[in-house]
């Protein structure tokens, strides 16, 4: 899993302690989705949370126990990690990763809205594995919620504290600067784009994009002719339409992953296929 770089200045969240622990209470009931697939799995309510503090930040990996380092790099910046201590407290905000059992599985993540030394109160999603119990990968579904629970600390727990806001005025002016300064992630580039592997077909850029049936996606062999690209959630899209459809609309396609550290689409090295600029 390819790490994020980490920013040359610590980042603050876009929220204070308190405000993030009211999301965090709100949440309780709802269900979270954030990747579209296997329903409301312990990760997505980890992203959903996340997005709330660093709205154009995505935690990335495929196992909850992993988290603190599979995005290490971009962690330094935005949050302390603490391993789990006799003496350490957690605090409202923290996110928590449990262990594999026995070193194996997926682990577990959850977000802590109250501790003591001896137990934690967390909000949590898939705890009981009912987050996906019907459907289909994408679009499937399951009956269990966010949920408030008590766990007691387990020796390997690792937790994360995000960097929050100093206060809900600090938070407000950052947010307004943010706004202001908010740098591009569009392009109005043209090119013709030659695919080396099947890619899906979504409606809108990012993964929160709705996915086209599969008889829609792109062949290895295939090209679109693009009118514009932006990058979104970690990718490079294309903006474009079938040129055997044309009246269909715009759909969009992965180009690639970010990997630029300038993030600079013709310094890609790992695209998906090939670019023609026009």
């Amino acid at each position: 899993m390819t790490q994020t770089a980490p920013d040359k200045k610590t980042s603050k969240a876009a929220l204070t302690q308190k405000q993030f622990v009211a999301w965090l209470k709100q949440s309780i009931g709802k269900k979270y989705d954030f990747d579209l697939y296997y329903g409301f799995q312990c990760y997505d309510y980890a992203n959903a949370g996340w997005s709330q503090l660093f709205p154009s930040n995505t935690l990335k990996g495929m196992y909850a126990k992993n988290i603190h380092t599979d995005n290490k790099a971009m962690l330094s910046t935005r949050a302390k990690v603490y391993k789990n201590t006799p003496d350490f407290l957690a605090k409202p905000g923290d996110m928590v990763i449990f262990p594999g059992t026995y070193g194996e599985g997926a682990g577990h993540v959850a977000w802590v809205i109250a501790a003591t030394l001896s137990q934690i109160t967390v909000v949590e999603q898939n705890w009981l594995g009912g987050g996906w119990t019907y459907g289909a990968e994408q679009g499937g579904s399951g009956w269990e919620t966010a949920t408030q629970r008590v766990h007691s600390y387990d020796p390997n727990m690792v937790f994360i504290r995000p960097n929050f806001a100093s206060n809900k005025v600090s938070a407000t002016l950052r947010k307004t600067k943010a706004k202001v300064t908010k740098p591009k992630t569009k392009w109005n580039w043209k090119g013709r784009f030659t695919t080396n592997s099947v890619i899906k077909v979504r409606r809108s850029p990012g993964l929160k994009g709705s996915v086209v049936d599969k008889g829609s996606w792109l062949l290895k062999g295939q090209y679109i002719d693009f009118v514009q690209i932006e990058k979104k959630d970690g990718y490079w899209w294309a903006k474009f339409k079938y040129p055997t459809n044309p009246s269909a609309g715009y759909f969009y396609c992965a180009l690639c992953e970010i990997t630029d550290k300038k993030e600079r689409i013709k310094h890609e090295k790992e695209m998906y296929g090939k670019i023609k600029w026009k």
